[in-house]
């Protein structure tokens, strides 16, 4: 694959950390690599089905607004499961040795993730993970969108992404990024 060619491009600071993990863990990098290539998996085995994790978001009567999901991962990686602080800037949701599967910055952005295999990938797109983590270096839902619409995409996800102003819904695959709209019967606060 061209990966590394593309999270130099666009998230170079996370091809450092990358190697930071594989040196700290005194892991080869090549593996550190590939277990941070989780939504990449998928299809690069030619697997017929992936997880089904489950992404919400609503505004409370408050008008705050809650977003999260659920990680529906593999046996393998069941005991990974760890909390990731980055400093004052973020909290993620990941397994050990990845850099973050979802999360919400210390704006209030947050990122929630969904597998699509039937969606298009390339091999020489930004890995899931390395687009969550450039989405959470945004500031806002505006800039958090710019991000995703810059980068090519490696692997085809749905990403339920939130402020305190609001939610959208980003699909991102090979092709592009296309904005999937969200309806609640009865619900004042449609998309």
């Amino acid at each position: 694959t061209q990966f590394p060619a593309a999270i130099q491009r666009w998230t170079p600071h996370l091809w450092e950390e990358l190697q930071g993990i594989a040196e700290g863990a005194r892991q080869s990098f090549e593996d550190v690599l590939a277990i941070n290539l989780t939504d990449e998996q998928w299809w690069f085995f030619a697997e017929e089905k992936a997880e089904a994790c489950t992404s919400f978001a609503y505004r409370d009567d408050a008008g705050a607004i809650w977003s999260g999901q659920n990680l529906d991962i593999t046996g393998w990686m069941d005991g990974l499961q760890v909390i990731l602080r980055l400093g004052d800037d973020a909290v993620m949701a990941t397994l050990a040795g990845t850099i973050g599967m979802t999360g919400i910055n210390a704006q209030g952005l947050s990122i929630c993730c969904n597998t699509l295999l039937q969606l298009p990938h390339r091999a020489d797109g930004l890995p899931a993970l390395c687009a969550i983590r450039g989405f959470l270096d945004q500031r806002d839902l505006a800039s958090g969108e710019s991000f995703m619409k810059r980068v090519t995409h490696a692997s085809g996800l749905h990403y339920l992404v939130a402020d305190p102003t609001g939610w959208l819904g980003l699909e991102c695959d090979a092709d592009g990024v296309r904005r999937i709209p969200y309806f609640c019967a009865g619900c004042p606060h449609n998309l």
